[in-house]
């Protein structure tokens, strides 16, 4: 068996649905670890800040992942088009107060 050793501590970890390449972001680091299980070569995917939470959108082979940023942040990486999207500033809104 191959084992894989990342630099720091995994927080989360996905997979693609086809279980074909596994997603980790680490304590402190300010990317997106991507693991081919096929051929365990790994990659990493620079992020604007530090990560916070990691999910795959279902049925498709995307990553999310929250970041640290006054205003919210979310990343998104397709392994298909190997491009990361980032979104910020979607929580403005909830500081608007109804009366």
């Amino acid at each position: 068996s191959t084992s894989y050793r990342l630099s720091a501590e995994a927080t989360a970890f996905a997979s693609t649905p086809d279980g074909k390449i596994g997603f980790y972001i680490m304590e402190g680091q300010p990317y997106l670890e991507l693991l081919d299980y096929e051929t365990f070569v790994p990659s990493e995917i620079q992020l604007p800040s530090i990560p916070v939470h990691l999910g795959t959108l279902p049925d498709t082979n995307t990553a999310f992942v929250s970041q640290e940023h006054e205003l919210g942040r979310l990343s998104f990486f397709n392994t298909d088009e190997d491009v990361l999207r980032t979104i910020t500033g979607f929580e403005l809104n909830s500081a608007i107060e109804h009366e």
